[in-house]
């Protein structure tokens, strides 16, 4: 069984003198980013992405022709602890061709690319669809220590990692 990977950090003063800030954790996996296409749509996987144990989340697509780069933004961290999230970020509207994907953001690849992965948009999907103006972006986290760790308990009949009330869908 996966197990949680919730990154407890210390305390560490930076610039002013008392000023706490969560020291860098070293204990995610490296990330993984991969791609599915499903239909017209395109799913980009990253997996193992490290970041605050309670953030505050904004995604942003960047499309160049067959280039796209997704933001994963931490806009406010709330707490004094790292984890190891597993996000899927769905693209739809991409026309028929070949594209070169880079995902940013995570702690421990900024500024680097997190990942990079390709992935081909056949023609015959989006035969029957009118494509849009522009693509659109809709983005999934897990909870801390990832997807696995869901599906996991679920087979095992071990329900208490789960949120109350939250049972995932798809298992």
């Amino acid at each position: 069984m996966r197990m949680p990977r919730l990154l407890l950090v210390g305390l560490v003063t930076a610039g002013v003198l008392g000023t706490p800030v969560a020291a860098r954790a070293q204990g995610c996996p490296p990330d993984d980013v991969w791609a599915e296409v499903v239909g017209s749509s395109a799913l980009i996987h990253h997996d193992d992405a490290e970041f605050n144990c309670c953030p505050i989340m904004e995604y942003e697509v960047i499309q160049n022709g067959p280039d796209i780069d997704i933001w994963e933004i931490e806009v406010i961290g709330q707490c004094f602890c790292i984890c190891c999230f597993d996000l899927i970020h769905q693209l739809d509207g991409l026309a028929p061709g070949s594209y070169t994907v880079r995902v940013f953001g995570a702690y421990g690849c900024d500024p680097d690319p997190c990942g990079t992965t390709q992935l081909t948009i056949p023609v015959w999907s989006v035969c029957t669809k009118e494509l849009p103006d522009s693509v659109t972006l809709t983005s999934f986290m897990s909870g801390c220590g990832g997807w696995s760790l869901f599906t996991d308990n679920f087979e095992s009949g071990d329900t208490s990692a789960w949120s109350p009330g939250v049972v995932p869908e798809n298992l």
